[in-house]
């Protein structure tokens, strides 16, 4: 009679133990692919986050270009004047008065969330309304007094120390904008790096994962 209750003991128990198994192995079945996803998304978000800055970077550096290409437009607008007295070589004097402020608003747009550059941009606008200026003094003389008074505001040196200031300026906010990009393109190589061993370490526990559901369900 104890055999008996034993081997219905035995028979009973042995479907439960499955059972246990195969709820343990659903378990951490959901929590792998639970914990992948999350490391997946992760390193994602981090490689994105890592592009969106570089790509920011470039941005930046494209502005700093055309800030400076505008001032040269204006001076070459000027000399074209001064020279010929012809107010059809002011056409790129007058364009770039018309687009510099927006040049420097997007230039501040960009940069609005980076104190150091907002401090260098405040001395760049200093800078180029000083440039401005010298250059819209010699038109008005060339216009309305002579060649000779035009000439001796230029001789001053004033507008060319000035234009000097402007690329140093904007020097130094592409060499700071280089900078950020270097640690930018470290981010995003350690991003990358980090997907890739997760990609390693989630295959290997993958294959863990599976040996140890088989055996529970054994």
């Amino acid at each position: 009679m104890a055999e008996m209750l034993g081997n219905k003991s035995t028979a009973v128990s042995t479907p439960q133990r499955k059972n246990n198994g195969l709820i343990a192995g659903l378990i951490l079945g959901l929590a792998f692919f639970l914990i992948s996803t999350w490391l997946a998304y992760s390193n994602i978000q981090a490689l994105r986050e890592a592009d969106k800055a570089i790509r920011h970077t470039h941005e930046v550096l494209i502005a700093l270009d055309e800030v400076l290409s505008t001032a040269k437009d204006a001076e070459t607008g000027q000399r074209g004047y001064l020279l010929t007295s012809d107010s059809g070589y002011l056409e790129p004097y007058e364009n770039a008065v018309a687009t510099m402020p927006g040049r420097l608003d997007a230039l501040a747009r960009l940069t609005r969330d980076n104190p150091t550059q907002q401090n260098n941009l405040a001395r760049l606008r200093r800078h180029v309304d000083a440039k401005f200026a010298e250059l819209r003094e010699t038109i008005e003389a060339r216009r309305n007094q002579s060649i000779i008074q035009a000439l001796t505001i230029v001789t001053t040196g004033r507008g060319k120390q000035e234009m000097d200031a402007v690329r140093a300026q904007l020097d130094t906010m592409a060499r700071e904008e280089l900078r950020l990009r270097e640690i930018r393109l470290a981010d995003m190589a350690s991003a990358s790096q980090t997907a890739i061993m997760s990609g390693l370490v989630t295959g290997l526990l993958g294959v863990v994962l599976a040996i140890a559901v088989y055996l529970l369900v054994r």
